[in-house]
């Protein structure tokens, strides 16, 4: 009988060894791969392939390393000098069950310069933004992070502060590109919004892109004329004294705002 109960749990053992080994061996670990979404676009990012650092004893991949440059690529200059576009965009950081901070709670998508301050915590699985690096709500802490969706946005420089607008959130409308043809496009005046710019007749605005470039500020009236194409990624202007080459930008990153 005492061998009877023996074999029994030996069968037993075996199974559960069995049983572990097959679970072990069917699907990736919670947390293996990142999905990083630009439009119609995704790169799968294995965790095992990023460069970790260590915070309180556990091992962690900062934000910025999972969106990569091949992904997005810099711009090169006539010079030659490679500018990095990550800056251009804004990241929204989605957990497994969907759930982000700006769909859910309302805030503002993150910028580049939060990801190169915030963590994703493997063993936790999920990211962290540490209080002595940066303020931001505990929402932006996701369980079971998984998918970064980015979002082409352009900012807006007050002597108060920088805010921004993301395209996608403009209304879409037609207008005729360089090659005369017609493109999907928004305009850049609805990047002025209150509170950030008050009396927008009062100011002044200059484009910045990427490498620096500004070409003479512009008034309201003429902004007004003025769309980012869709497209072809760069600025078009309806208004005759502006249908030259220096207003015809790309990579553009900021609209200056200053009272004359």
């Amino acid at each position: 009988m005492r061998f009877l109960r023996v074999v029994l749990l030996g069968c037993f053992v075996l199974i559960g060894s069995c049983s572990d080994k097959g679970d072990n061996g069917t699907g990736p670990e919670p947390g293996s791969t990142f999905h990083v979404v630009l439009g119609d676009r995704t790169d799968t990012v294995a965790v095992d392939g990023l460069p970790r650092d260590t915070i309180d004893g556990q091992a962690t991949v900062r934000l910025s390393a999972i969106v990569r440059s091949e992904f997005i690529q810099p711009y090169i200059d006539k010079d030659t000098v490679a500018h990095d576009t990550r800056g251009l965009y804004a990241y929204r950081l989605v957990g497994a069950d969907g759930f982000n901070p700006h769909d859910n709670r309302g805030y503002d998508d993150n910028v580049w310069a939060h990801l190169d301050l915030g963590y994703y915590l493997i063993d936790d699985d999920r990211s962290v933004f540490p209080d002595e690096n940066i303020d931001l709500p505990g929402a932006f802490n996701i369980k079971s992070l998984r998918t970064i969706r980015i979002f082409r946005k352009i900012d807006v420089v007050t002597d108060t502060g920088t805010a921004f607008q993301e395209i996608d959130d403009l209304p879409v409308v037609q207008v005729q590109n360089l090659e005369g043809e017609m493109e999907d496009a928004v305009g850049l005046w609805l990047c002025i919004t209150a509170p950030y710019v008050s009396e927008p007749s009062a100011r002044q605005y200059r484009l910045r892109t990427v490498d620096d470039f500004s070409p003479p500020a512009i008034t309201w009236d003429q902004l007004q004329t003025g769309y980012w194409l869709l497209n072809t990624q760069r600025t078009i202007f309806t208004a005759p004294e502006l249908n030259q080459g220096k207003y015809k930008v790309s990579v553009l990153e900021a609209i200056d705002v200053t009272t004359p």
